[in-house]
């Protein structure tokens, strides 16, 4: 049970300056302008993944859900300027996330690293872009009140580090680690209060206390009151002594003990405090009402906020699924939510992930054509396999496994979009193969079309 993050929850209004923006990941054709760079170089200019800007004021916490499955959690003073100064004027944090290949491909971010003389591709588990201004200038971290990012993940594998992008370089630094937080819904929910228990109806085993000593005891306080068992069997009974113990969640244990002098006899029970129907009911139902509407307003919208964010966690793990086809996802643990925290040392392109290698299996130099079967010279070349989120960029020299499903793409010199599916049918011993590529207009590009493309179905 992440309890840290409960308590969030818990003391946002009071403590907290919420901005929620429920941008699901776009494309736009009105680019914001951004910091030129060697390295990043988008395939398609004109479709891009937005950049969202927010304005913080940096001497208050602030927590910003910029999507349903991601979080950014900004603590007060987080940036300075670049003498080292402490911010304390109005900030603009830009920030836009990459979930899936679709984002990858469209960011043109680089995605090589070399490990050990090897070259290697980086498979990501969560990937964003965060920079900061104040006053028209480039704000910096502060690391002494760092931000911290959190993204919803299919995987929970320690396996995964954290990559900051040298842009001039294009050379991925490593800078740690990310935490991984397993929530669970049942315990979520267990922590919060129970509602107290409403006035019950008296019942068929309901009985009374009755002092016959006469003497001053706790009996005394509850000779008026009529008890009914929870387990629904009778229970009352004559005993030299009685004791009562209110278990302070609507019941009450009584113990019955009776002393025979060489031996005693003990009897308890659970009870729920009822009223006789009519009016003494419902007095009773109104006095509870008076007394516990505000606590149940609260528990209710506690339950309410809960269950939203599950259900929220549930339908962006399908969308997530969609890019993937992962097959089991069926299988998923629903009632888990396995979330990623990325703590952000320094703004710029930041990755979470693990070098993976190129696909072996098969290779062939690639010649592209059109559907018309003239010849096509495509830039931006990448292979994506099913289930996985990466990219393998190539030239010519195309690497592939065949026991995958897989897809090519790439841009034609007009700026269109050209893409190869029919793995199964390359000659299996050529090492030359040409590829009739299926072509997407410019006119018809959008995010929704290249993403049913990448998605590898069947």
């Amino acid at each position: 049970m992440n309890t840290r993050k409960l308590g969030i929850f818990a003391a946002v209004a009071a403590l907290l300056l919420l901005i929620y923006c429920n941008n699901r990941p776009e494309v736009i054709t009105d680019i914001q302008e951004q910091e030129d760079t060697l390295t990043v170089k988008p395939p398609l200019k004109d479709l891009q993944i937005s950049i969202v800007d927010y304005k913080i004021n940096p001497s208050k916490d602030t927590l910003i859900e910029h999507n349903a499955g991601t979080q950014i959690r900004i603590p007060k003073d987080a940036f300075m300027d670049e003498d080292g100064n402490v911010i304390k004027t109005d900030v603009t944090l830009s920030f836009r996330s990459f979930t899936n290949p679709v984002e990858i491909f469209l960011s043109g971010i680089p995605m090589g690293l070399t490990v050990d003389d090897q070259d290697k591709v980086l498979e990501s588990a969560g990937m964003v872009e965060i920079q900061a201004k104040a006053s028209g200038k480039k704000a910096f971290t502060n690391p002494n009140s760092l931000i911290e990012v959190d993204f919803i993940s299919l995987d929970s594998s320690s396996e995964f580090n954290v990559y900051n992008l040298d842009t001039i370089s294009g050379e991925w630094q490593l800078g740690g680690k990310d935490a991984i937080t397993i929530d669970r819904f049942e315990e979520e929910l267990k922590q919060i209060p129970k509602i107290p228990t409403a006035p019950k109806v008296a019942g068929l085993n309901t009985f009374s206390l009755e002092d016959t000593k006469n003497e001053i005891s706790v009996i005394s306080m509850y000779e008026d009151v009529l008890f009914e068992p929870v387990n629904g069997e009778p229970c009352g009974t004559s005993a030299t002594n009685i004791e009562i113990e209110d278990l302070k969640n609507g019941t009450f244990k009584i113990n019955f003990i009776l002393d025979l002098g060489n031996r005693t006899l003990e009897k308890s029970c659970i009870c729920y405090i009822v009223f006789k129907e009519g009016v003494e009911y419902d007095n009773a139902m109104k006095v509870y009402q008076k007394k516990y509407a505000k606590t149940i307003k609260a528990i209710m919208q506690r339950r309410a906020l809960i269950q939203s964010k599950w259900d929220t966690y549930k339908s962006q793990i399908k969308k997530y699924n969609e890019y993937f086809l992962r097959q089991e996802f069926d299988n998923l643990n629903m009632s888990e939510k396995i979330t990623r925290t990325l703590t952000v040392n320094d703004f710029g392109f930041i990755n979470i992930d693990k070098p993976t290698d190129y696909p072996v299996g098969a290779s062939f130099l690639a010649s592209y054509v059109d559907q018309e079967n003239k010849s096509l010279s495509l830039s931006n070349v990448v292979l994506i396999e099913k289930e996985r989120n990466v990219l393998f960029r190539y030239d010519n020299q195309i690497k592939f496994n065949p026991e995958k499903e897989n897809i090519l793409c790439g841009v034609t010199s007009n700026g269109e979009l050209a893409y190869f599916n029919q793995f199964d049918s390359l000659e299996k011993e050529s090492s030359k193969q040409t590829l009739k590529m299926n072509i997407l207009s410019e006119s018809s590009l959008n995010y929704d079309k290249i993403t049913s493309i990448f998605s590898i179905t069947d």
